[in-house]
């Protein structure tokens, strides 16, 4: 409940939102943001359940129970998407009232004329006038609607597509431009090793092994470049939000970021840096790669009429 403070191991995912009671935390908010790398958070600052701790265990001070959280206010808000009612569920429930006096009637109207003037007993004539109720019968038109909402609303959170509207589905063809987000949806929303010539092949496979001690995504990016990096040494220590150390006869290994190594120049996209006594320092650069689908989808809603807007925090 609010106020409980709750100790999150590392590894461990957050399943209530709270802020960070003490220290400092690193988490993969990935789950809420969409974002690849992760962030840092400082006292105070406020967590939403789904991330995951990436670092040293923190204590988080409980905001909201799990039934006023982020993730039940999101399950909230799809529910009243799906129970909403659209303009053209709305025309369908008021034909739908319209037609049942109508289909009455008219059934009423079939019994009557085959029994009085098609001289006919009341159980024939009542064949007809069943068959009549039957054909008008407004169940159709009345659940049709609604269900292919439903189902389409469905099938979208699937997909990963949060439809907060249920007068969304109908507005989109009159839509007539598409905006995209970058990281997860033109990309592939995780990063990836870039090829550098005259990289040494144990340089790789050495930085592969000290990933295996950490879940950064720059890590887990590395050590699935050189998936037959050995098991990491014992020893090896993180510095969450700088990087790996470990301590040798000869020197300390670092992998991490520019500062952590000792150099003194800011580190140009995602890299990391590989440090070994009596050696220089070897970067390792990652890229997220744009996802196969993603020329051809802009391409065919520029074919629709559609124009394509990127909505980035890149700068």
């Amino acid at each position: 409940r609010a106020g409980d403070r709750v100790l999150v191991a590392s590894g461990e995912r957050l399943r209530l939102d709270g802020v960070v009671e003490a220290a400092e935390a690193l988490l993969d908010t990935a789950a809420t943001t969409g974002e690849s790398l992760p962030r840092r958070f400082r006292q105070g600052e406020a967590l939403a359940a789904g991330m995951v701790n990436l670092g040293d265990a923190f204590v988080l001070r409980v905001t909201a129970a799990a039934a006023d959280g982020s993730l039940a206010a999101m399950a909230r808000l799809l529910e009243r998407a799906e129970q909403a009612r659209g303009r053209f569920v709305s025309i369908a429930d008021k034909a739908a009232r319209f037609y049942v006096p109508v289909a009455h009637a008219v059934a009423l109207a079939t019994f009557l004329g085959w029994w009085l003037w098609m001289d006919v007993s009341w159980r024939e004539a009542l064949v007809p006038a069943v068959a009549a109720l039957i054909i008008t019968c407004p169940c159709g038109l009345a659940i049709a609607v609604p269900a292919v909402q439903v189902a389409a609303s469905g099938a979208l959170f699937r997909r990963g597509v949060l439809v907060a509207s249920s007068t969304g589905l109908e507005r989109l063809a009159s839509a007539g431009s598409v905006v995209f987000d970058k990281t997860g949806t033109l990309t592939e929303g995780r990063p990836v090793l870039l090829e550098a010539p005259g990289r040494p092949a144990s340089a790789l496979r050495e930085a592969a092994s000290l990933a295996r001690a950490s879940r950064h995504p720059l890590s887990r990016a590395l050590v699935a470049a050189c998936p037959e990096a050995p098991a990491a040494p014992e020893g090896v220590r993180e510095i969450p939000g700088q990087g790996l150390a470990l301590t040798t006869p000869a020197g300390e290994i670092r992998l991490g970021s520019a500062p952590f190594i000792g150099l003194a120049q800011e580190d140009e996209g995602l890299t990391l840096w590989l440090a070994r006594p009596g050696l220089s320092p070897v970067p390792f650069r990652f890229a997220d790669r744009l996802r196969p689908d993603a020329a051809p989808s802009v391409a065919a809603l520029a074919g629709l009429g559609l124009e394509a807007e990127l909505l980035s925090g890149d700068a």
